[in-house]
This record gives structure tokens, sequence and C-alpha cells, in this order.
């Protein structure tokens, strides 16, 4: 841009291709549940050495949205899946935050 105040908004029209709207706003990120974490769909499935999964402690963010997970780290003490160590892990984490 080269013109300053009210210039600036008809220069930036004049830039701009005729018959296409610019975007509004950024890319829209990509929000994991429960769900997309499970073992199924993970390419280390049948091979899995980890104690704690990487990809649900990778995607924590979204993860701690998602009232599934939630629900799934407040039983994790009765759960039966590989995730297990994960969601004790996780659960042991959140009682010392709350104290």
């Amino acid at each position: 841009m080269f013109t300053d105040g009210k210039d600036r908004q008809y220069e930036s029209l004049m830039q701009q291709t005729p018959g296409i709207k610019p975007r509004v706003g950024g890319r829209r990120h990509f929000k994991y549940v429960y769900a997309d974490v499970a073992c199924e769909y993970c390419i280390h499935a049948k091979i899995c050495k980890f104690i704690i999964c990487p990809y649900i402690m990778d995607n924590l963010d979204d993860l701690m949205s998602d009232a599934a997970f939630i629900t799934a780290i407040d039983n994790a003490d009765t759960c039966e899946t590989k995730h297990r160590q994960t969601l004790l892990h996780l659960q042991s984490l959140r009682a010392v935050v709350d104290c």
C-alpha cells in the first residue's frame, strides 16, 4: 500500500480481482475428538510400544473440550482400552492441578 488514511481503502479495493470476494478470517482448524485418536486408526496399532499415547498427548488442547474424552478420564479406573495408562496419567495430572 502506498497511500495513507481513507485512500488506503480505495487502493486495496482497486487491487482486488473483480468478482472474487477476499477471504475473511483465517483457516479453520480441525478439532480432534476422542473418537479420532482410537487405536484402530493408529499406524502403530499392531506394534504399539507406547505406555502413554503420544497422539492423545499431542492433541490434548482439542481433546480437553470433548465431553467423551473428559468422561473417559473420569472413568479411567474401570476402562479396558489401550488408552487406560494415558487416561490414568491424565487423571492424576488433573488431580494435582485441582489441588
